[in-house]
């Protein structure tokens, strides 16, 4: 075949020797069609600037022309030129009439990208090659041929250019069109890609487009390139097309194949010219989210997320609709694109082709309704038309792909939302020529949507009268048309902050955007209302003014004028009677070392980017200059809580936790500035000895020459001081025992009440310091303490009548218990009836010697939530066998099986002493559900697996498997025999939650299946051991189950 001889002389041709002036004013022309702001400025070398492009943005930015071989040289030397100009824009667009590989374009991309250039557009002799195939007059001006291009074209009439020919989400349609061996029809909406799909096709196959309808030149075409597929594009009058082909292809006993384009409208109509089976019709689906961002990226737009977000938005899955969206961004169209103009232009000449020049009004009138739409008859009686008329027009606006049938409301809406937008704007917001909207708004379905879409034809320029947005809105009950409206302006947003403070926490990322200097007082106020540090409004405020910080990238310039509008906002809030504990977490975010932002992609939003990172040495610098004011509002706040002090204190002293900060020149820098913080804390935190012990640490980590004077008491029961080396570890740890025995010695002989008041201060302390004191200190000290004591039973009484704390109270009511004092009864059971003494009366009532039968009946009836205490009591030997019996045969299945496992794994482990082992052994085969250790247990007691299958069966509540528990019932089954296989079974009641367990029970043994093939009452159960990924065993399965009677199909 040959494909297109006019096409082929033009791109053999560009390959050839040309004029480079011809060359530059040929390209010129051709690309101000995409370009209309495009002229030549001047003449020159072929490495000078060409032509020079105006967008009405910025300065323009140049089109390099060149026909030299080496087309990266040129476009190098061009650029090198444009800087030393000193001339600013930093994007260019080339044409070149060499034939690029991607590897070559991707070079370009590159070197423009290394020299401080984005290569927007780049135009290769391929490109051109298309363009001049339309344009006799630079075909014969540049390449001298006269000839005229034949009916059967590899370029279709209508050509939207796109920066690069892949094809995204369509490799299913491709195959399907590859495979074509008769007539066909595609079908798909305006702006689906088919045109842009044939492309390729006609590219890499024996495909052509009909580009005339004069049956002559048709068939002289046919004659002489002998295609295999003719396609009828939608551009062209097909109906005559398709009827000229066929008639044409059994007059010259030709054997070409007919692909017909159309809208869904009229597939029925061209389906019956085709005289097609529905097998060789296809329809082309909307693109997902995900591959629409394909596109826009592959047009060359890569950001910035938010601009391609809304062209995903409007395009709503078109491909070719985002694709020119993207390319009008490109070309300093982003207004255009954004007012929703650009859409509406795309989307109004198809509506307008099909359903005439009415229809626009008409939609308009459904667009009031938002998403929701509007009744047909509603618009009818406001319109006073024929419902039939709208009927009909709707019917063809349809075909386009804009209208959609909301069943559950029984209305019709007008999608995207961009149009939907940009009509009401037209026709209602217009100024004194626009139609009146009120009675359309007055029996619109939804006032929310009919709002949101006065809000977005205000958005794209539209007049809508405020008072008219403002009365409804303040009606309405949704955050979403809040945010929208906040979002037109500072204006608006400051409307919202002063007239409504209700909402600043629902749409605080749009307010504290547009409006800043209002929004951040009015969120400091709503998290004053509540000083309880765990209240809703008070933390989602303040963390709401973090994120605002947080989310800014460094180096962007907007990093220190964000710091320093919160902090002079709040200097000023707190100045005017705001509360200082409100405004502390406020400043530390002012001092904020380091970004962190969550992004989702652009496309579905199922993906969430993080970036994280610190601030420039410069800007840590600048926050140095802030310091001195943030520490004075923390020396009059005197804080209850240095928690997050001490956060930010790390994130100075420790840059290396921040990714990349290790690398980067902000490390000194913060070290620098942890050092003066850390030196300033100290002498504010005086009266803390819980801040002091940290800023201790974090001074040694500095290597800092600064005195902070130490708590005794308190470092004591914080445990060890951290060492660097085991050496100095284990002197640590025999300084502290001592420390122990000291402080036990002096405490044990003071009144209980008084140690204990110390005791709750200086946990009062840890608290405040955002730390804990240490569990093994605090054991070690009350065991010293109770062997001290005189009167263990003093403590006793003192602990019931004061405060609780976290002095362990077992040690002292055991040696109690031990002294068989009169009270220790008594004592134990007002342990059992405090919450936080309940602990210690459990472990004694239960396991001190010669207790009550009384005494422990009522421990064993308070145990619920206590399962690691029993664990812990077992484990270490300390239960009574007696005792330990009655544990194990609770109530609870917690408590039983913790009395189990305690034993399991007490000393020697893995072992069951023979006083426990039947009422242990009954406990793990009806108790004990899932736990860890089942596995080996059953592993050495396979009779105990046979057990625990048998109560997993019997139980009446619906079995709920997680993967361990299938893995555990698994891991028995394969322990017991075929025949304790087929008694089990025989037991399953059938029920859906018992499936998994069945699927185990047969497992791998066919004759256990064979035996469940049997039981007519497990009928449910039948195919289930041939679910799965089929096995060696699998075919004998499937087989057994046809030998049984179930179809072949089921298997």
């Amino acid at each position: 075949m040959n494909r297109d001889p006019f096409f082929e002389d033009i791109r053999t041709a560009l390959a050839g020797d040309l004029d480079h002036r011809v060359f530059q004013d040929c390209a010129c022309d051709l690309l101000r069609e995409v370009f209309p702001g495009l002229a030549v400025i001047g003449r020159g070398p072929d490495a000078g600037r060409d032509a020079a492009i105006g967008d009405g943005i910025g300065e323009p930015f140049p089109l390099v022309a060149t026909t030299s071989k080496s087309v990266i040289a040129n476009l190098t030397r061009s650029l090198k030129a444009r800087l030393k100009s000193g001339e600013t824009r930093r994007q260019v667009v080339l044409a070149t009439s060499q034939q690029l590989s991607p590897t070559r374009r991707q070079n370009l991309e590159d070197r423009a990208r290394e020299l401080g250039f984005v290569l927007i557009n780049l135009f290769d002799g391929h490109d051109l090659a298309g363009r001049l195939y339309r344009r006799p007059d630079w075909c014969r001006a540049l390449l001298g041929l006269t000839g005229t291009p034949p009916a059967l074209s590899i370029v279709p009439i209508s050509r939207r250019p796109l920066l690069n020919d892949d094809i995204v989400g369509r490799d299913p349609d491709l195959r399907w069109l590859r495979q074509l061996d008769s007539d066909a029809l595609l079908i798909g909406q305006p702006g689906v890609g088919k045109t842009f799909l044939l492309r390729r096709l006609a590219s890499e196959a024996s495909a052509l487009f009909a580009v005339s309808t004069d049956s002559t030149a048709l068939a002289n075409a046919i004659r002489a390139q002998q295609p295999t597929l003719i396609i009828a594009d939608d551009d062209m009058p097909q109906h005559e097309l398709i009827l000229t082909l066929r008639q044409l292809r059994d007059g010259l006993g030709a054997s070409f194949s007919i692909l017909a384009t159309c809208w869904p409208g009229s597939s029925d109509e061209l389906a019956q010219d085709l005289e097609i089976a529905p097998s060789q019709i296809r329809l082309l689906q909307l693109l997902s989210q995900d591959e629409i961002v394909e596109v826009i990226r592959g047009v060359g737009l890569h950001g910035p997320d938010e601009l391609v977000h809304e062209i995903v938005n409007q395009a709503e899955g078109r491909p070719a609709l985002a694709a020119m969206l993207a390319s009008r961004c490109l070309l300093g169209g982003i207004r255009e694109v954004l007012s929703g103009d650009a859409a509406h232009v795309f989307l109004g000449r198809v509506i307008d082709k099909l359903a005439g020049g009415e229809a626009a009004d008409l939609l308009a009138a459904f667009s009031v309704g938002g998403a929701t739409g509007m009744a047909m008859h509603d618009v009818a009686t406001v319109l006073g038309r024929d419902p039939i008329s709208i009927k009909h027009a709707l019917d063809q606006a349809a075909v386009a792909g804009v209208v959609f049938l909301n069943y559950r409301e029984g209305c019709i809406s007008v999608h995207p939302p961009v149009l939907r937008h940009a009509l009401v704007r037209d026709a209602y917001c217009r100024g004194p020529l626009s139609l009146d909207i009120s009675p359309l708004l007055s029996v619109a379905p939804n006032a929310t949507e009919s709002l949101r879409s006065l809000i977005g034809a205000r958005r794209r320029g539209g007049a809508v009268p405020t008072d008219m947005i403002r009365a409804r809105l303040e009606r309405e009950p949704s955050f979403g048309p809040w945010k929208e409206y906040a979002g037109l302006g500072p204006h608006e947003a400051l409307w919202v902050v002063q007239e409504h403070p209700d909402r600043i926490v629902s749409i605080a990322d749009v307010l504290l955007e547009l409006a800043p200097h209002a929004a951040i007082p009015a969120l400091l106020d709503q998290a004053a209302q509540d000083l309880l540090p765990a209240h809703a409004t008070r933390e989602r405020a303040l963390s709401l003014l973090h994120e605002w910080i947080s989310s800014v990238r460094p180096g962007t310039g907007q990093a220190l004028p964000r710091r320093t509008m919160l902090l002079d906002q709040t200097m000023s809030w707190l100045s005017s009677g705001g509360d200082v504990a409100v405004a502390v977490p406020a400043f530390l975010s002012v001092m904020l070392p380091s970004h962190r932002a969550l992004r989702p992609d652009p496309g579905s939003g199922r993906t969430i980017r993080i970036s994280r990172g610190p601030l420039t040495s410069e800007e840590i610098d600048s926050l140095a200059q802030m310091w001195p004011q943030v520490l004075d509002v923390i020396r009059q706040a005197d804080p209850t809580d240095w928690t997050p002090i001490h956060r930010l204190l790390q994130m100075y002293a420790y840059p290396g936790r921040i990714p990349g900060a290790a690398e980067s020149t902000a490390y000194d820098a913060m070290r620098q500035l942890a050092a003066q913080m850390t030196s300033d804390l100290s002498s504010v935190a005086a009266a803390q000895p819980g801040v002091r012990h940290w800023l201790k640490q974090i001074a040694g980590d500095l290597r800092l020459d600064v005195q902070i004077e130490l708590d005794d008491q308190f470092e004591t029961l914080c445990g060890p001081a951290r060492c660097r080396s085991v050496a100095d570890l284990h002197a640590e740890q025999t300084r502290h025992a001592e420390r122990i025995r000291l402080l036990a010695q002096d405490w044990a002989q003071r009144p209980p009440a008084q140690v204990l008041t110390s005791i709750a201060e200086i946990e009062h302390q840890a608290r405040t310091a955002g730390m804990q004191l240490d569990a093994r200190s605090l054991l070690a000290l009350s065991t010293q303490m109770a062997e001290a004591a005189d009167s263990p039973a003093d403590w006793i009484r003192a602990m019931l009548d004061g405060d609780p704390t976290t002095l362990p109270a077992e040690a002292f009511l055991r040696r109690t218990a031990s002294q068989e004092h009169p009270e220790w009864d008594s004592l134990t059971r007002a342990c059992l009836a405090a919450d936080s003494l309940r602990p210690a009366g459990l472990a004694v009532a239960l396991t001190a010697t010669g207790s009550p039968e009384t005494l422990v009946s009522s421990a064993l009836q308070q145990l619920e939530g206590y399962a690691g205490l029993v664990e812990s009591l077992v484990w270490t030997g300390r239960m009574p066998d007696a005792v330990l019996n009655r544990l194990l045969q609770h109530d609870d299945p917690s408590i039983a099986s913790a009395a189990a496992r305690g034993e399991w794994f007490r000393e020697p482990e893995r072992s069951v002493r023979p006083a426990v082992s039947e009422p242990w052994w009954r406990a793990v085969a009806t108790q004990v559900t899932d736990d860890y250790w089942l596995e080996e247990a059953f592993t050495n007691d396979p009779a105990l697996a046979l057990s625990w299958l048998e109560a997993r069966i019997a139980t009446p509540q619906p079995l709920l498997f997680s993967d361990s528990y299938a893995h555990l019932i698994s891991h028995a089954s394969t322990l017991i025999d075929t025949q304790s296989r087929n008694r089990l079974l025989e037991l399953v009641l059938a029920s859906h939650d018992k499936m998994e367990l069945v699927r185990s029970l047969v497992g791998d043994d066919i004759e256990a299946y064979r035996h469940l093939l049997s039981i007519p009452t497990l009928e449910l159960f039948h195919l289930a051991p041939l679910y799965g990924h089929p096995t060696e065993l699998w075919i004998e399965k499937a087989t057994a189950a046809l030998d049984a009677g179930d179809a072949a199909e089921q298997v």
